[in-house]
Order: C-alpha cells, then structure tokens, then sequence
C-alpha cells in the first residue's frame, strides 16, 4: 500500500502544481498562451477640457510571437446608427456605454476588442517632451483650428517637441486628408516609442503604474504589468504601424471595408485579403451537360467572381467538380472549392496535367472543371 500512497501523493502534487500555473497565469497571459492575439484601443482624452472629450483613438495589439500593431483609426470617422443618423468616434465616445462603442468599433475593424485605456494627452505630451522625441518633418507644418484652440507651427526638419506643440500636434484633425495625418502621428509613435524602449525595466514599471489606473482602463494590475514586461523586450523592428483606411463620402469620413479587412489580414495574420471579384476563373464542362459551363459561369459572376472564360473538357466521370489552380493561388481556389454547392477537390494544376487542358489559360487562377452529377 505504501507504493499506492505515493503514487496518489505524486497525482496530487501534479495537480497542485497544474493548478498553480493555470490561476497564477494572468488573463492576457492565457490569451497569448493559446495563440490568440490582444488587442488594446487606446483613447487620447482632452484632460484640459472640463468634459475631457476623446481626441485620439488607436488599437495596439500584441501577438504571440511578440509582434506589436500601432493601427491609428481617425477621431472623425463616421459610423452609421440605429436612428439612421452618422456620428463621429468623437462623438459616439461621449454617448454610447462602452460595451456599446467597442462593439461598433470592432466590427469596423473585424477584431475582438476586450481591453480598452483611457491616456490623458497632456501625460502624453509631457513624456513626449521629456525624452527629447525628434519627428522629422519634410516641410513646414502649420494647423490653425481656432474653434478648438489649437495652433500647431513647426518648422520643416529634424525637431523636438515641447509639451506645447506634443499636445497640440496631437490634437488636430484634417478630416480632408486624414491618412496624412495618421501617418504623422504613426512616425510620432515610432520616434516615441524608441524613446521609451530605452527606459529600465524599474523605470518603465514605474511609468506604466503612473499612467495605468484603475479608473482609465478594465485591465488588471497584473494583467498590465505582464502586458508591460512584453513591451518592454521589443525593439522598434517589432512593431508595425498602420492606419484604418478611410475615404471621404458625402463629407463624411467613412471605413473603406475591403481595404480595411485587406489591411487586418495581412497586420494579424500574415495572409493577403482575396476579394471574389479578384478571383479569375475559367469553367469547362467535362460533364457532357450542354450549356452547363455556362449556367455556372452565370452562378459564380452572381456571387462576385470573375469568369474569363467557358469551354468543354474530356468527361469527369470520377468527380462532381474538380478546381485546378496554378502556382501561388491555393487560396484563390478555396474560395472557390468552399463555394460551389456539395464542394469540390482542389488539385495543383501541375498534378493535373496541363497538357490535358491544352495549356493554361494565361489569364486565369483557377480553372474550375465540372463532372458528372454536378448541379447547380
């Protein structure tokens, strides 16, 4: 029996120690375990305004592998509302429940947004000034908004901010050319950001406890710190900076979407962002139906692919549908693949035989070929 005592000391020793590790881990921590990325809106507010209006909004996020995303998103961008009205971030910031607003945002951007923190812009501009940050600038740099009391003058450049000019540079808004804008506050983050990389761990610790408080943001102590000592082992090659895609439409600012999701997937996930109607297909009847290439080029024009052309085939008696791709547009033909009613195999169209096609069409990605039994 003594064996026996021993085995169930050692089980329940395991177990303790799995459940240390399990409840000690932080919430950002179990993210980042399981591959996921976080993700983090950051909001500028105002704190010399009395009702402290949010001027500033972007997303940092963190992956796994310890890859870091700056994604400014303009104060100004419109989103349309349940009363069929348009409001701006500014806006909706100040009205809606938070849940609420970073429910609408993170369906602009297609990303969970669990976390958010508030930045007061004058703590920004102050650690902006005191670590001597240089932006360089190509020309002079003049913006006047005297509705909102910002007067911004800077020379063309290397130059160093003081808390003045840090706060208003970022403060001002050019709903006309806001791309622009957001990439002067992305090269300001960069140059920012290798000021603050240099700080020690002590010092850095310090900055975010003085910056991070209870009442700006839903992360956790530990939550942060763990966040912190992340950031803190990233150089600047880490990072990448980037802007939401926007356009102008009717005076308004407003989300360009396929840019938007073209931009999340290659920043996130490393992959392009295929739409259908970038998708080149050719569709050959090897099903002896008459017409049915045609029938089906019709069905897939419908749902936003590009066909560039129709023809017959020997007949495919083993398969339904086959969808052959040339080299480099595997994905091109999932889309496809994934689409077609009952689905359908995809083949390397080297593994196929291009000679039994008469050569590859040149102009297309995928050449979708049609067997017997297959209906559309």
């Amino acid at each position: 029996m003594r064996w026996l005592g021993i085995a169930t000391g050692g089980v329940l020793i395991g177990v303790a120690v799995g459940l240390f590790f399990l409840y000690s881990q932080t919430e950002v921590e179990r993210l980042l375990g399981r591959g996921e990325w976080v993700h983090v809106l950051v909001v500028g507010v105002n704190d010399r305004l009395p009702e402290q209006p949010a001027e500033v909004f972007g997303l940092v996020s963190l992956s796994p592998q310890d890859r870091a995303v700056w994604l400014g998103i303009p104060a100004a961008l419109s989103l349309p509302q349940p009363d069929g009205d348009s409001r701006t971030l500014m806006e909706l910031y100040g009205e809606l429940p938070l849940a609420a607003f970073l429910a609408q945002l993170a369906r602009v951007v297609d990303l969970s947004l669990p976390y958010w923190v508030e930045i007061p812009l004058s703590q920004i501009a102050r650690g902006i000034s005191s670590l001597d940050t240089e932006v360089v600038l190509i020309e002079r740099f003049q913006y006047v908004d005297q509705a909102r009391g910002i007067f911004v003058d800077i020379p063309a450049g290397v130059q160093r901010l003081d808390e003045a000019k840090a706060f208003a540079y970022l403060r001002y808004l050019h709903p006309e050319d806001e791309q622009a804008r957001l990439e002067r506050l992305a090269n300001l983050w960069q140059a920012f950001w290798s000021r603050v990389s240099e700080l020690d761990w002590k010092k850095w610790r310090e900055a975010t406890e003085d910056v991070f408080k209870p009442d700006n943001t839903n992360l956790g102590r530990w939550d942060l710190l763990a966040l912190a000592q992340r950031f803190h082992h990233l150089s600047l090659q880490n990072w990448s900076f980037a802007s939401l895609p926007v356009g102008l439409e009717g005076g308004e600012l407003r989300p360009l979407v396929v840019e938007t999701r073209r931009l999340v997937t290659s920043l996130y996930q490393g992959k392009d962002y295929l739409t259908r109607r970038e998708v080149r297909v050719v569709v050959l009847n090897g099903a002896g139906v008459p017409f049915l290439a045609r029938r089906t080029r019709a069905w897939l024009i419908e749902r936003g692919f590009t066909v560039v052309g129709v023809g017959d085939t020997e007949l495919q008696e083993a398969r339904t549908a086959l969808v052959l791709v040339r080299v480099g547009a595997e994905a091109q033909g999932r889309m496809v693949a994934q689409l077609l009613p009952g689905g359908a195999e995809v083949m390397a169209a080297q593994d196929y035989g291009v000679d039994r096609l008469g050569g590859w069409p040149p102009e297309a990605d995928v050449v979708l070929i049609l067997g017997v039994g297959f209906e559309i």
